[in-house]
């Protein structure tokens, strides 16, 4: 039976016995050959065929697909569906105050910011050098954490089961790979391979996210300028060969590369603050352990890593204690212990 996308010359060679022959944009100039075996009479076998030549791509992309269009079909929709995160609907919004929504890839790379802000004046408030800027001033930066899988909580070994019957390689990557993930994600259309029924798969038909595969991982694989794509397109291009789909395919992991680069720069990035604002806390934090030594009271005390409100008590008058204020949260905002960690003398560390 021919095939309803088959063109009449498709067809004709169909009609005339050649029945494995691709399609006219495969072909590659293919003559239908004159002595088939499925000739009427013939028994003697295939008498002459022609030479199968290697493999490639249509110009135009399978199925009759046009590969740009279709990459252009799949940046809109994986920017679209960045725009749904950031402005959720009301479904959404509901879903993210219970923690069942996802992410955007900016919330992923630059969390929102805690509550608390610290100046210059905060560290010379507590007697300390200011330091080079290294990302400790300013609002309080939020934490990168990756996704995880929402059933990993469940109990008895539940969670451990229906990882291993549900896989997700996504699972297992680090934030900055979670985050590319997440920003190549949403595109269900067509592929170089024709039609297609499963979501999240690339113009060229690779699973964006998978059970075993990492696509940050082939995307690497792809762009490398070493490696066996970039070398085909180079021969072609000595060949006088312009447009071809692997140079649009090595473009298009060019740039999927480049995208994956920043997303990492700004993950590095982002936890490079949160270590310097939780460095700065703790410095804040020992110098408040010390001053309040002599005085041992340390519940009145308050501001360590946050805005100024509070005074350093003259350690010399034991009745000046401080004022009262928000240390404790500004040190769980924190999340870092003190240096000398003295819980059992009584120390900013213990109040918590």
């Amino acid at each position: 039976m021919v095939l309803p996308f088959y063109n009449q010359g498709d067809q004709d060679i169909y009609a005339g016995g050649d029945h494995f022959i691709p399609q006219e944009q495969y072909r590659l100039n293919y003559t239908p050959s004159q002595s088939l075996a499925s000739t009427i009479g013939n028994t003697g076998g295939v008498t002459g065929a022609q030479a199968a030549a290697s493999y490639i791509y249509p110009q135009g992309g399978g199925g009759g697909f046009n590969t740009n269009q279709l990459m252009g079909n799949f940046y809109g929709a994986t920017a679209n569906r960045q725009k749904s995160l950031e402005n959720p609907n009301w479904l959404g919004t509901q879903l993210n105050k219970f923690g069942l929504g996802q992410r955007s890839v900016k919330d992923m790379t630059t969390p929102p910011t805690g509550n608390y802000s610290r100046s210059l004046a905060d560290t010379t408030n507590f007697g300390l050098d200011v330091l080079q800027d290294a990302g400790q001033y300013g609002k309080m930066p939020g934490v990168i954490e990756g996704d995880v899988r929402r059933t990993s909580g469940i109990p008895l070994g539940v969670g451990s089961m229906i990882a291993r019957m549900m896989p997700d390689k996504y699972y297992d990557m680090d934030p900055g790979n979670q985050a590319f993930i997440q920003s190549q994600m949403g595109y269900s259309g067509p592929t170089v391979f024709g039609e297609n029924t499963m979501a999240n798969q690339d113009p060229f038909g690779i699973n964006v996210r998978s059970a075993f595969g990492d696509y940050g991982a082939y995307t690497d694989k792809m762009s490398d300028p070493e490696g066996q794509l970039a070398a085909l397109v180079a021969e072609q291009e000595e060949e006088g060969k312009t447009n071809t789909i692997q140079m649009r395919k090595l473009n298009f992991y060019k740039n999927l590369a480049r995208k994956k680069s920043i997303i990492n720069r700004n993950v590095a990035n982002q936890k490079k603050t949160r270590d310097a604002w939780e460095k700065e806390t703790g410095r804040e934090m020992d110098a408040a352990d010390r001053a309040f030594a002599g005085t041992g009271d340390y519940d009145e005390y308050s501001g360590a890593g946050g805005t100024s409100n509070y005074s350093i008590p003259d350690t010399n008058d034991p009745g000046d204690r401080g004022s009262k204020g928000g240390y404790s949260q500004a040190r769980n905002d924190a999340g870092i212990q003190s240096a000398e960690d003295d819980m059992k003398d009584g120390g900013l560390a213990g109040l918590l």
